[in-house]
């Protein structure tokens, strides 16, 4: 599994939308200006994420980064 199919994945389990997602992230740390068409475009591989963002998308979801790592190594 990729680090975007991961955090796409936690996302769902997480049960909510994108939307909620790139706003709290803002919420967070509004200096990333996440918006919907950004974190989508991460989550479908077509931008990286930064650590900034990765870390303020765990805080969101309020996981541990290593529940990303996990998934994608497969544990």
């Amino acid at each position: 599994m990729s680090v975007n199919e991961a955090i796409k994945s936690a996302i769902d389990d997480s049960g909510r939308t994108q939307v909620w997602v790139a706003n709290k992230i803002n919420a967070i740390n509004p200096s990333l200006n996440m918006d919907k068409s950004k974190l989508s475009a991460a989550l479908n591989g077509k931008r990286k994420i930064s650590g900034d963002e990765f870390i303020a998308l765990c805080k969101a979801l309020e996981i541990n980064p290593d529940t990303i790592a996990d998934k994608v190594i497969g544990k």
